[in-house]
């Protein structure tokens, strides 16, 4: 599998990461999510990011409320063809998921300017960000295959094997799904129904090379819990705005 078919493995598990329950619930849950990507090196046999192919991405959660930044990658040649890519923060999509409205902002700040506001159908993808209304699953088409657990820097996971067949080993793909134990109620997940079949959600997917070494793994990984008093600020004044009729 070439560096750009993996590349468009990531962007598919990626995009298809959803929001298991967007209804408001009597105690409140926030977290500060990331989700990342990371590439097997050959120099070193080690994951490692590539944020000039795959930037992260990160996604703030609060309830029924969303806030996703969206990243640019800018790719320019100069007259002798040498490729030079960039990434910035392009702006902040701020979503009431109940009502599938949208918002995007400037930046994130309580005071940052509104550059456009939407409403989107279930089956449209936010734009450079991921779908939180129609079930997705990663791609398989073999019963799924338990594994022994596992712990990784003290997180505790459940695996299986996700075999999707194609007419040969080249158009084939073999992951390894982990379950977080440590996070039974975490509210993404890279696959819904598996998910709920397992008991815990899918916050890690492992490609596998032809030798069964890890060639990308995608992740989605819990920055913090609690909210700093800023970026509650966002939050509250955002969603004020966002029941403005104007």
């Amino acid at each position: 599998m070439t560096f750009w078919n993996i590349l468009k493995v990531a962007s598919a598990l990626l995009g298809a990461t959803f929001v298991r329950s967007c209804k408001s619930q009597n105690s409140r849950h926030e977290y500060v999510v990331a989700f990342e990507a990371k590439f097997h090196d050959q120099e070193t046999n080690l994951l490692k990011p590539q944020p000039l192919y795959w930037p992260d991405k990160k996604i703030w959660y609060r309830d029924s409320l969303i806030v996703e930044e969206i990243t640019g990658l800018y790719i320019d040649r100069d007259s002798n063809g040498v490729e030079n890519r960039s990434v910035s923060i392009h702006h902040y999509t701020f979503i009431d998921l109940p009502s599938k409205r949208f918002f995007d902002y400037s930046s994130f700040s309580d005071t940052a300017k509104l550059l456009k506001k939407y409403v989107q159908a279930d089956s449209v993808p936010v734009m450079g960000g991921w779908n939180f209304y129609y079930t997705q699953r990663v791609p398989r088409n073999l019963p799924v295959v338990p594994l022994t657990d596992t712990t990784i820097d003290n997180a505790k996971f459940k695996r299986c094997l996700l075999i999707n067949e194609g007419i040969d080993e080249a158009s084939s793909q073999k992951y390894i799904a982990l379950f977080s134990r440590d996070s039974k109620n975490f509210l993404f997940s890279f696959d819904t129904e598996l998910s709920k079949q397992i008991g815990f959600p899918l916050t890690r997917l492992d490609l596998l090379a032809a030798d069964g070494t890890v060639f990308l793994s995608t992740r989605i990984s819990i920055q913090t819990r609690k909210f700093t008093d800023e970026e509650n600020r966002v939050f509250e004044v955002w969603e004020k705005l966002s029941k403005n009729p104007q």
